[in-house]
């Protein structure tokens, strides 16, 4: 299907979703503003991909703001500063957290959205972020968490309890009267679906940064590829802007320093190749990034289950993915038939396991007051 079957709204919003914009891309953005737009249905597609910052940021930086609606930029504006407002505050929290951890030889890394603020997108305003994950090995679980208590933290999973995620337990303090900070430690990356992950030397390839005069770990870029290629494998029924563009965003500034054997490798280890082939594939369909051609052949599956793949999810719907589609990409990012079988097993034999257990009080979203 052509871009000409591509709603106008969508198409802007591809467009808008990156940090540079090359000049064919400002004539296609000039084009499309130049035609009737739905900005209701702009904004509100955008917020719910959680990409609306970068209409603002793009706009200015292209000096468009003229071309759409005030009200429609102001709004955007808001949400570019308001994001900015919170991740600010979520840098200090990890810089203080820094401080408090390397006094008790605590090690931990931020990753998802710091280590994607931080080490690619160098723009606090432009990357959402619900909550700060940290990772840490095993034998700092009991430290973290007495740093974090130590803070005004409180913790609201119950005690003990491991969760399929890795997460050990999850933590929130309010900072001020409209913003709760929440924080999940985790002592793995992603979660075993259906393999444990393993990935030995994520700490030795992590790097440091400079967040509120702290030096902070982050993972690198690769074990960000990884991260994310995880994290989209356990969402394909509500896939986000924000995700692709993670991917997108870092294939861009890696171009000529990815190290794709470790990827490949640890991507072949894990069981995920099929998944990590789907976060490159969405790069470039979504957004035009590309990994070079070899790498994608390389994790490129069978031309059936490519097809199939590139039918579930592509530009023309991946912002109306219906739930049947959802449900078959999350089939398709198996590697194996037998990858499959053990994961319904598995699935089957956690929740046989739960229920004998007294299950953990988690509030059902994270704007709601957490009580004692």
């Amino acid at each position: 299907m052509g871009d000409k079957l591509l709603k106008n709204e969508d198409k802007l919003i591809y467009l808008f979703s990156r940090l540079e914009i090359s000049e064919s891309g400002l004539k296609e953005i000039k084009d499309a503003l130049s035609k009737p737009l739905d900005f209701k249905r702009l904004k509100d597609t955008a917020a719910k991909q959680q990409v609306y910052q970068f209409l603002y940021y793009n706009l200015n930086k292209l000096g468009l703001n003229a071309l759409i609606p005030a009200k429609i930029l102001d709004e955007a504006k808001s949400a570019y500063y308001a994001n900015l407002a919170r991740n600010l505050a979520l840098e200090r929290e990890v810089s203080l957290i820094s401080e408090k951890a390397e006094a008790k030889g605590v090690s931990f890394i931020p990753f998802r959205g710091i280590s994607m603020i931080y080490g690619v997108y160098n723009n606090p305003g432009l990357r959402q972020m619900a909550d700060i994950d940290i990772l840490i090995k095993p034998e700092d679980s009991s430290g973290i968490k007495n740093i974090l208590l130590e803070m005004g933290y409180r913790e609201y999973d119950s005690k003990g309890h491991s969760m399929d995620d890795g997460s050990i337990t999850s933590f929130s303090k309010k900072i001020s009267g409209n913003l709760t900070i929440f924080i999940e430690p985790h002592t793995m990356i992603a979660s075993p679906r259906p393999y444990k992950i393993e990935l030995p030397h994520l700490w030795k390839r992590s790097v440091q940064v400079n967040i509120d005069n702290k030096k902070i770990l982050i993972l690198s870029k690769e074990d960000m590829i990884l991260s994310i290629s995880l994290h989209l494998r356990r969402h394909t029924r509500r896939l986000i802007l924000k995700s692709i563009i993670d991917v997108a965003e870092i294939l861009n500034a890696g171009k000529n320093t990815l190290d794709w054997n470790y990827i490949i490798k640890y991507a072949g280890d894990n069981s995920m190749a099929s998944s990590l082939y789907l976060s490159l594939y969405l790069a470039k369909e979504l957004l035009g990034a590309t990994a070079p051609s070899d790498t994608m052949n390389r994790v490129k599956p069978n031309r059936i289950k490519d097809f199939l793949i590139r039918m579930a999810v592509n530009r023309h719907n991946f912002f109306y993915l219906q739930t049947w589609r959802g449900t078959l990409l999350r089939l398709l990012i198996f590697d194996t038939f037998k990858d499959f079988i053990y994961y319904l097993w598995r699935i089957v034999f956690l929740k046989i396991i739960f229920k004998t257990k007294t299950p953990a009080v988690i509030p059902k979203n994270k704007s709601e007051t957490i009580k004692k």
